[in-house]
């Protein structure tokens, strides 16, 4: 039971933390609260208009279906709310978390909104929405996705029916894994991070400058593009040898011998003579 359900004084309180509380039915409008967890309950119908609020985590709540108009709301995470339908605009807001929120199908435009999520909802499409820096729709059924001019990072993993991925300059992250349409990826300057393993009809990708993070496994692209760098075949080569050792019943026997020599009565803290351990290495056998 939450300190509503107790009946408690609730004057002067700035952040209230309800969440979980299996009573819990409706939320009283308290004045001056900035901060608002009522996620996880069950029973939660209503959420009251409080003005002044800026921080409002109402996620998993079961029998949610509507979001009111809080003017001045910064945060809302409202998330895994399967009755929720649509999210009102609203001026100010600055991070949105509406994944896995099977009933909506809109976005709307609000102006100053800097992160996006909304996982695995069935939209086909979004709004432009200048300023943005974040953007989530894994899993959605989003066609294209617009030219977001400042946006840094974007993840579009497992999304069918996306085909093309925006050429927007600055962007600096890039997930677009599992995505059965993507055919190419464009070169965007300053792109750091790039993910897009299991794209089975990506058959190009181009050469970028400053690339930290590169993971391209179930792409049949690096083995048909010969422009590419060599180093990163070697990798590719590099992997598939490890990976057949790490498999292999040679290494499952090396292991089994190098066990009871780590735990030999005479290696002082795991270390053997050199000699000792010339011996016992030149001893072992690698057939399979």
């Amino acid at each position: 039971m939450c300190i509503i359900c107790r009946n408690e004084n609730l004057i002067d309180i700035k952040e209230l933390d309800c969440s979980g509380c299996p009573l819990l039915i409706n939320i009283p409008i308290i004045e001056g609260l900035q901060e608002l967890d009522c996620s996880n309950c069950p029973l939660l119908i209503h959420i009251p208009i409080i003005e002044g609020l800026q921080k409002l985590y109402c996620f998993r709540c079961p029998l949610l279906t509507n979001i009111p108009t809080i003017e001045g709301l910064q945060i809302l995470c409202c998330f895994d709310c399967p009755l929720l339908t649509t999210i009102p605009t609203i001026r100010g807001l600055q991070i949105l978390d509406c994944s896995f929120c099977p009933l909506l199908t809109t976005i709307p435009h609000i102006e100053g909104l800097q992160k996006l999520m909304f996982c695995e909802c069935p939209l086909s499409t979004m709004p432009l929405i200048e300023g943005l820096q974040k953007l989530d729709c894994s899993g959605s059924q989003l066609t294209s996705i617009p030219q977001i001019e400042g946006l840094k990072e974007l993840h579009c993993n497992n999304c069918m029916l996306l085909s093309s991925i925006p050429q927007i300059e600055g962007l600096q992250i890039l997930w677009c894994t599992e995505c059965p349409r993507i055919t190419s990826i464009p070169l965007i300057n300053g792109l750091q991070t790039l993910s897009c393993f299991k794209c089975p009809t990506l058959i190009t990708i181009p050469q970028f400058e400053g690339l930290r993070r590169l993971s391209f496994f179930g792409c049949k692209w690096i083995e048909s593009n010969e422009e590419y760098d060599d180093a990163i075949k070697k990798l590719l080569i590099l992997q598939r040898w490890f990976k057949n050792l790490l498999q292999s019943r040679r290494l499952k026997k090396l292991i089994q011998q190098l066990v009871p020599l780590y735990y030999h009565p005479d290696a002082k803290g795991g270390y053997l003579d050199k000699l000792d351990i010339m011996k016992f290495m030149n001893g072992i056998s690698f057939k399979s």
